[in-house]
């Protein structure tokens, strides 16, 4: 399918489900207590609503044009918001309008259920994702936790650190010191190898200076890198130069031996599954591993998305490591990335092969996380 088409479709789609959820919240705001406060009529708040939906798109646009991006954050935390409203309202209203909720309460407390329970129930429902919202802001101001893995069966004395970074999504909405403090916090870890897997940039290079004069202090003897889908989108020439301006070796489609400690451990990397959309090839991953097995050393598969453990598995390899899923960073998209994938978060095995989903050092969209903090991975092998 076309780039084109895909991205019509997407965007037609994108652009009703904002207005079915505007719809929705209101039809809710109508029966809130808010309502007999600011009496808005109907299809004017879900009129204003399906703007504030829109001001992200806006932000966005103008975002890529003149580095501006006041709009595109207020829309994102918006955005965020009507994710976690609707989530709660998805939840509660067909508890309240539950048949039986109503056999049991209206005889009890008669039409006050109606009048009184459900609007103040309903109202609650909108302080409360407020409250989250705030709660998810605040998570993404905090240092990523740092998270620590060991390969299990690996004994070594002396094992090889490495330090897995996932998509942190430079698009605007982060500063130039947040990426300061990150490099702190990982130089002061003093790791042998830092790995990234994917989803660094979402928006152009001549906005992202700073930032990357932040990234050109890491330090670290190895530095590897693959591409992730939001990479392309953004523009893989883009990505590469800016790889190379931080001293990261892009390893898609390739392998990297590394000695430590008299052992041997073969870095391979693929890029994204949307690589050949943007005419780039994806190489076999059986004909890269091939070329290095061997009992003796310690095999690592650098993969964006989790989504091909279990075929990797049977590969021979001893860790893979991937991102990409964000642990679903904001309801409903928690419930939804388990449709997609098994491997949504944290540590997994199958045989002897070992996969760690990181949920992401940064996040995507709204600079909000409800499920905890961001992190990156402390990896023992």
């Amino acid at each position: 399918m076309k780039r084109s088409l895909v991205f019509t479709f997407f965007f037609v789609t994108f652009m009703g489900l904002l207005a079915s959820v505007s719809t929705w919240l209101g039809y809710l705001y109508q029966y809130s207590l808010i309502s007999t406060i600011l009496p808005i009529p109907w299809p004017t708040i879900t009129i204003a609503l399906w703007f504030g939906s829109m001001s992200y798109l806006l932000g966005e646009s103008i975002s890529q044009k003149t580095g501006f991006f006041g709009l595109k954050k207020i829309g994102a935390v918006y955005l965020g918001w009507v994710s976690i409203i609707t989530s709660l309202s998805i939840w509660i209203i067909p508890l309240l309008l539950w048949p039986t909720a109503q056999f049991i309460m209206v005889p009890i407390i008669g039409t006050s259920y109606s009048v009184w329970i459900i609007p103040l129930t309903i109202t609650i429902m909108f302080g409360l994702s407020i409250v989250l919202s705030i709660i998810a802001i605040l998570n993404t101001t905090r240092h990523p936790q740092v998270v620590p893995f060991h390969l299990p069966n690996s004994q070594r004395a002396n094992p090889l650190k490495i330090i897995q970074l996932s998509d942190i999504h430079l698009n605007g909405l982060r500063s130039a010191n947040w990426v300061k403090k990150l490099v702190n916090q990982i130089n002061s870890l003093s790791p042998d190898v830092i790995v990234f897997t994917g989803d660094l940039i979402d928006t152009q290079k001549k906005y992202l200076h700073p930032h990357i004069k932040e990234f050109q202090k890491l330090n670290a003897p190895t530095k590897l890198a693959i591409s992730g889908n939001h990479d392309f989108y953004a523009g893989y020439s883009m990505y590469n130069e800016i790889l190379k301006d931080i001293s990261f070796i892009n390893i898609d489609g390739e392998s990297f031996e590394l000695t430590h400690d008299n052992h041997t451990y073969y870095f391979y990397g693929i890029p994204d599954d949307v690589a050949t959309q943007f005419k780039q090839s994806i190489p076999s991953v059986d004909s890269l591993i091939q070329k290095n097995a061997s009992p003796l050393t310690t095999s690592i598969l650098l993969s964006h998305r989790p989504n091909h453990f279990q075929k990797y598995s049977q590969l021979g390899i001893n860790l893979q490591l991937s991102g990409h899923t964000h642990a679903g960073q904001l309801p409903p998209w928690r419930f939804l990335v388990r449709l997609t994938t098994s491997f949504v978060y944290g540590a997994y095995s199958i045989g002897n092969a070992s996969l760690y989903v990181s949920k992401g050092t940064g996040t995507w969209g709204p600079p909000m996380r409800l499920f905890g903090r961001s992190e990156m991975t402390e990896i023992y092998l």
